[in-house]
């Protein structure tokens, strides 16, 4: 089993600790959390540790203790002998473990002599490898309490630290209400198990062990499985007749409408169901508007830093007390220009005591690991005249701006308290106990006065956070188009890019459309999604003026354009590259990207295209956009995926979706044009000055005249 990355096997689970822990000071403990599923009971435990710790350490008063869920289990003393090193096998009671949440702790007691000791000094540490330590589980399976009520699990268990990689069953090739029901599943199953990763694997006969969803009518049944009368559209969960342990959801209706029904009633349903099976004839699906996912931040007034993460987890207690963090997600179409970005006010608390030096303690504010900030951690006025007494903390209020350059689709904001005790020397005091700081909760951002306008195509917002298609977070204003005859692994990309919309917005994909062919009339007002093989773009109407387009068996790649490379070369320094595509990234007419344009159906949309020449390589295509090197470097309107690197151009013109006035578009065109704006204003100030001059000049010449005659 692994912490933060779990994988089970039948019997034996093993689960390495996925970082190094590193001790320091006389006293210091670290928790490893991880989640055991439900639906298997412990029945035999071992922990192996690897650690070495400092030769300096007094070895009858410094111990290393093991607890499992607050109960101690081994107490092991440091001797010199083995500083350098050692492994440490711990076997562990099996009643010890719960089904959810469990945790091991690691205490470290560290002395280094015997009378008074400088409990910071850089002989106390400890270090547990990340590599060599590891916890394993026997496990036994129980018995499946199959119940609608209970739903996402078993398909879906919270507590269990694996990949979700669940088979969906279809009758034969699916059909495009099959497949809009698929997306409704993927969507909300991402979007639940999006910090661990998923699969959605498709096949048309029943997996031979675990769980599955199966998507049916009368007329397309699968085989092995039998089904209740379907009247309309309904769900239900039987057991798995290949294995007694594995459980099968069915989505059922007379036809592809109600299955579309049944799929996106219980994705929404939140819990509302029960029973082994429930009809949905009836039920009605919310629809969301624009620029209104739940996951993301709201616009029209601040967000308390309480209402996104729990108030717990702004508290810290120790030193150092955190880092305390606070993830939070924002449409990735938001426009602050010409202000810097995003208002953060915070207000956190800090110890008031003699031992603190406050002259160089302070509190460190960052944003996606960038450096923003540091707040002091100073003496107000009252405390100055007091001297502090009668106060055990300070509360300190500051103002700060998240810039739009470090704002993406999915954030976290950090917070680092850097604590220095004053008075450092030998046998003047001890480190202090139960020093506890924190962060506010009513701590706001604010987004307000942001526009919704993206100057598109801009692959990096699908990469973060699935737009332009999020922008409605059910996908009511997205077409997805897929080969007539789709592979199994083109219909895993597509799911998986459900299952990535879905995690973004925390929306299912309910009134998403699917096609195989091209409509003009079908797709304006649209967003289409195209995902499939590399064929796909020689849709002549589709693809005219897209960066890519399929002839002769071989992908084209539209070039930069003379006046394209001009504007480039006035303008401000480009983010992508944006001269000719590299042919080497094209050898034997294989092709593997991303390109997105404007649609040629409605100006006010756009065409994002997943495809490649193998549609086999379709799915490592979507899953590697959870890499972070990968997912960074997606940029511009053509991304082509090279061995493990993906390399990013801007071959076609920019435009604007969505709504901001024309004079602020004009603004920013000419601060992204320095040249131009340079021109510009020399342009202008000829305009005034030649008029200018000429009116002086004559009335000069009048006046001069004047004086003539009276001379």
């Amino acid at each position: 089993m692994r912490f933060g990355d779990t994988q089970f096997v039948p019997s034996v689970s093993r689960q390495p600790i996925t970082r190094a822990e590193l001790f320091r000071n006389t006293q210091g403990e670290i928790g490893i959390p991880f989640g055991l599923p439900r639906d298997e009971v412990v029945t035999s435990a071992r922990l192996t540790l690897n650690f070495a710790y400092s030769p300096a350490l007094l070895p009858d008063l410094s111990q290393l203790v093991v607890l499992v869920n607050g109960e101690v289990v081994r107490s092991v003393p440091l001797l010199r002998e083995t500083a350098n090193g050692v492994q440490l096998v711990v076997p562990v009671e099996p009643a010890l473990f719960l089904a959810g949440d469990n945790q091991i702790n690691l205490r470290l007691v560290a002395h280094y002599t015997r009378d008074c000791e400088d409990p910071l000094s850089s002989v106390l540490w400890a270090n547990i490898s990340n590599t060599r330590s590891f916890l394993e589980l026997g496990l036994q399976k129980l018995p499946q309490q199959r119940d609608l009520s209970s739903l996402p699990a078993p398909f879906f268990d919270r507590y269990s630290p694996e990949a979700l990689t669940l088979p969906f069953v279809f009758a034969g090739s699916p059909s495009d209400g099959e497949l809009e029901a698929a997306a409704n599943m993927a969507g909300w199953l991402g979007s639940l198990a999006s910090y661990r990763g998923y699969a959605f694997k498709p096949t048309t006969s029943l997996p031979a062990s675990g769980n599955a969803i199966l998507f049916v009518t009368p007329r397309r049944r699968v085989a092995g499985v039998d089904l209740p009368a379907i009247q309309g559209p309904a769900v239900a969960i039987v057991a798995n007749p290949r294995d007694p342990y594995g459980s099968l959801l069915l989505v059922m209706g007379r036809d592809d409408r109600e299955l579309r029904i049944a799929s996106a009633i219980l994705a929404s349903s939140s819990g509302a169901l029960g029973g082994s099976y429930a009809s949905v004839a009836g039920g009605r699906v919310p629809v969301t508007g624009r620029d209104e996912a739940p996951r993301w931040l709201r616009t029209d007034r601040p967000v308390q830093l309480g209402e996104i993460v729990p108030p717990y987890s702004l508290q810290g207690q120790g030193l150092p007390p955190g880092p305390l963090t606070a993830d939070f997600r924002i449409a990735p179409d938001l426009f602050f220009w010409p202000r810097a970005g995003a208002r953060l006010t915070v207000g956190y608390t800090y110890p008031s005591a003699s031992w603190l030096d406050r002259r160089v303690s302070r509190l460190d504010l960052s944003l996606n690991g960038q450096y923003l900030r540091t707040l002091p951690l100073s003496r107000g006025i009252w405390e100055r005249l007091t001297g502090g007494a009668g106060t055990v903390s300070r509360h300190g209020e500051h103002g700060a701006t998240l810039p739009s350059y470090a704002l993406y689709g999915q954030n976290q904001l950090s917070f680092y308290y850097d604590l220095q005790v004053a008075d450092k020397q030998r046998c003047t005091g001890t480190l202090p106990t139960g020093v506890k700081a924190g962060i506010d909760p009513t701590s706001t951002i604010d987004l307000r006065g942001a526009y919704h306008a993206a100057l598109m195509p801009d692959l990096s917002l699908l990469a973060g956070a699935g737009f332009p298609f999020t922008r409605t977070p059910d996908l009511g204003e997205t077409v997805a188009l897929l080969p007539a005859d789709p592979s199994p692994a083109e219909i895993e990309a597509f799911l998986a890019l459900m299952g990535r919309f879905g995690d973004s917005t925390g929306v299912a994909p309910t009134r998403l459309v699917v096609t195989r062919d091209v409509s003009g009339e079908a797709m304006a007002g649209k967003d289409i999604l195209v995902v499939g093989r590399a064929a796909l773009a020689g849709a002549g109407d589709l693809f005219g003026d897209a960066p890519i387009r399929w002839e002769g068996n071989r992908m084209q790649i539209a070039a930069r354009s003379t006046i394209g490379r001009i504007w480039d070369y006035l303008g401000a320094m480009p983010e992508v590259e944006t001269g000719p595509v590299d042919q080497s990234m094209l050898t034997t007419g294989s092709f593997e990207g991303i390109a997105g344009f404007r649609s040629p159906f409605d100006g006010d949309h756009s065409v994002v295209a997943l495809v490649a020449t193998d549609p086999a390589d379709l799915p490592d295509l979507v899953y590697g956009l959870s890499d972070r090197a990968i997912n960074a470097a997606v940029q511009g309107d053509l991304a082509i995926m090279t061995g493990d690197r993906m390399h990013s151009f801007r071959v076609g013109p920019t435009y604007w979706s969505g709504s901001m006035p024309w004079w602020l578009k004009t603004g920013y065109w000419l601060s992204q044009h320095p040249l131009l704006l340079a021109l510009a204003a020399l342009l202008a100030a000829i305009f005034v000055s030649v008029p200018l001059y000429m009116l002086l000049g004559a009335q000069q010449r009048r006046r001069l005249a004047r004086k003539g005659d009276v001379a």
